[in-house]
């Protein structure tokens, strides 16, 4: 896996040191090992999480073997609102829609 601030490779944060994340590096920081198909040590679920000021652009996966598996991807960019603020703007949605009804 490879992260990318535009197209300049990350490098130089954690595993990322050079600018490559791998499943063997993966296993290894796990503590599991490679080959094993029903061992939990080889069958991992990894989540990534970054920091506020590790900011990416775009993000790439990769194998150099016969295939790669990946499931539940999630990507989020900004802020999530908090709840009053969603309900202030429905607020006013509905508000402007009953001003424009008088009109009519």
């Amino acid at each position: 896996m490879r992260f990318y601030n535009g197209d300049t490779l990350i490098t130089g944060i954690g595993l990322l040191d050079d600018g490559t994340l791998t499943g063997t590096e993966i296993l290894t920081a796990l503590g599991g090992q490679s080959g094993n198909q029903t061992s939990p040590n080889s069958n991992v679920y990894v989540n990534l999480f970054f920091q506020p000021g590790e900011q990416f652009t775009a993000f790439e996966f990769y194998t150099t073997g016969i295939a790669i598996e990946i499931d539940n991807v999630v990507s989020h960019i900004g802020q999530v609102p908090e709840p009053a603020s969603l309900a202030l703007v429905g607020l006013s949605l509905l508000g402007l829609a009953g001003i424009r009804r008088r009109r009519v």
